[in-house]
């Protein structure tokens, strides 16, 4: 999984120590990271402020880190998995501007849970089953603009869309099992699939864009997008990242 920050740099997750790894604007390497409490990473989100939000899966938690990689706090429970409840091998999480964070809970729940910015917990919404407001391996997880949240419901082929307060807002479909999730700067969606493709969406849902990812493995697990419109993507056990640069057309 990938994150961008408000400077450009790229933080990639891997399942092996250094867990999370940053990429400056020209792709060297600035900063590692490592933490034996780390089991799992499956995904990554830097807030406002700097501070890393890693999801560690197969931990059940989501471990908060400041811009220096010092350990601020763990949300969750690492005893063990809890069923429709935060959290049973969680995907990914991504933060409002308001600080609050949403969380995909999608391996082994099918759930999206809110917390606020200290860590406490706000609600949840989400239950098995392919019906509108339901997921099945809810799995990227991206806010739109300033009151939605996006949601890849991986096996059941579509996005959906909430408000923060879990009221269920649209559904886009047309897409084979959807990865990643992300959002540009001016509220246009972009979504990877299994087909494997990247398809850009409209604030409206208006499909505008289409294209194969270009990864050797075919299908982007991971994907960000930088403040100057440039998207990343790396594929599962994946060496390198690709970059696409934005074009000043």
């Amino acid at each position: 999984k990938l994150a961008a920050d408000r400077q450009g740099r790229v933080y990639a997750c891997q399942r092996t120590d250094p867990f999370l790894v940053r990429l400056g604007p020209d792709g060297g390497v600035e900063a590692t990271w490592q933490d034996a409490a780390v089991l799992d990473p499956h995904g990554v989100c830097i807030g406002a402020n700097g501070t890393m939000f890693v999801v560690d899966r197969d931990s059940h938690c989501i471990h908060v880190l400041d811009r220096d990689g010092k350990k601020l706090s763990i949300i969750g429970d690492r005893a063990g998995p809890r069923f429709q409840a935060p959290f049973n091998h969680p995907t990914a999480v991504a933060q409002s501007a308001t600080g609050d964070l949403f969380v995909a809970d999608g391996y082994g729940n099918s759930m999206v849970h809110r917390f606020d910015a200290k860590g406490s917990h706000i609600s949840s919404w989400g239950s098995p089953g392919r019906d509108p407001g339901q997921f099945t391996t809810p799995h990227g997880i991206c806010i739109v603009g300033h009151d939605r949240v996006a949601v890849g419901d991986r096996e059941n082929n579509r996005v959906q869309l909430f408000g923060f307060d879990g009221t269920l807002h649209a559904i886009w479909q047309d897409m084979y099992h959807p990865m990643e999730i992300c959002a540009d700067q001016d509220g246009f969606l972009y979504v990877s699939d299994q087909t494997p493709r990247i398809s850009m969406f409209a604030p409206s849902g208006a499909l505008v864009g289409r294209c194969r990812a270009p990864l050797l493995s075919g299908v982007a697990h991971g994907m960000a997008i930088d403040p100057a419109g440039n998207i990343f993507l790396a594929g599962p056990r994946a060496a390198a990242i690709v970059r696409l640069t934005r074009s000043a057309g």
